[in-house]
């Protein structure tokens, strides 16, 4: 979707747009809705799924943005909805890959704080599509990953955009499984 600026206000807006321009044809809001409710106990109030995913960022620790993301990445591949064609899984993929390309052991300015976000929104490590976007070399190191980013700090030191030792050599055993693939 392309709303500028990216922010919560605009992508409510855009959401109710598009529900309307397609008369509910894709009823995001109910999908939110229910996928909040069941997968998450994050229960619906008179803030209606904007709200749900306010509480589950809360509860997260991200920001609305990034677990809007999710929520949606969920609803569009879960198999009910029509699930993720080969196409969107490459993108998926080829988005993956491109934050991969951002560690880099002298920095990088878009290695911060919002790739961390953005790798933790666009990664469910928990879902079974997710791990058939990746041949098993892939899936272990991109776990790893995972890993690391969902710990304390990924930063080398606090206020430069240089990641740990172990996400740089991570990167490196991904760069050399992606060269000896050819890919």
């Amino acid at each position: 979707m392309y709303i500028n600026p990216v922010d919560d206000k605009n992508v409510i807006s855009f959401i109710s747009g598009y529900e309307l321009g397609t008369k509910h044809k894709c009823d995001f809001t109910e999908l939110s809705k229910r996928l909040l409710t069941d997968k998450y106990k994050i229960s619906y109030s008179n803030d209606g799924w904007p709200g749900q995913i306010g509480r589950l960022a809360k509860k997260k620790s991200l920001s609305w943005l990034s677990t809007f993301k999710e929520i949606a990445l969920e609803i569009i591949a879960d198999e009910q909805n029509g699930g993720l064609d080969k196409a969107m899984m490459k993108i998926l993929k080829t988005r993956i890959v491109s934050l991969i390309g951002r560690v880099n052991a002298l920095g990088d300015t878009w290695f911060n704080d919002s790739w961390a976000e953005e790798w933790l929104s666009l990664c469910l490590i928990k879902s079974n599509w997710f791990k058939q976007i990746w041949d098993n070399d892939e899936w272990l190191i991109i776990k790893s990953i995972h890993k690391e980013v969902q710990g304390e700090n990924i930063f080398a030191k606090k206020g430069y955009n240089i990641p740990t030792l172990q996400l740089i050599k991570l990167k490196a055993q991904y760069d050399r499984l992606a060269k000896m693939n050819g890919t």
